[in-house]
């Protein structure tokens, strides 16, 4: 996960960690005036094994993340063109600076 400004709330931060542990995301806080000055706040990991407690939990509180894991779920590798609009691009750097640009996130 990538975000320009993190709230220094405990039930956020407590939040960010959970997600963290239960399934090995990575936590970057980006800086966009340096891209390269951005910080790792948690590595992702490979998980082997979801947390389905955890899964479930989010699941319930965010109709987003509910299709998301649907998406997922039902992937086929031999039609992907279902889910070009599903997933977002992954940029190159010089990409990503001229979308931050154009969005005006400074």
């Amino acid at each position: 996960m990538v975000a320009l400004n993190l709230s220094e709330d405990n039930e956020f931060i407590e939040a960010l960690q959970k997600l963290s542990l239960s399934f090995g995301i990575g936590i970057i806080k980006l800086d966009a005036q340096n891209i390269s000055q951005s910080k790792i706040l948690s590595p992702a990991k490979f998980k082997t094994q979801m947390d389905y407690s955890v899964v479930s939990e989010l699941a319930g509180k965010n109709n987003i993340f509910s299709k998301f894991l649907k998406t997922t779920v039902e992937f086929d590798p031999e039609n992907q063109s279902r889910y070009l609009n599903e997933f977002d691009k992954i940029l190159e750097d010089d990409d990503f600076e001229q979308y931050l640009k154009a969005k005006k996130i400074h």
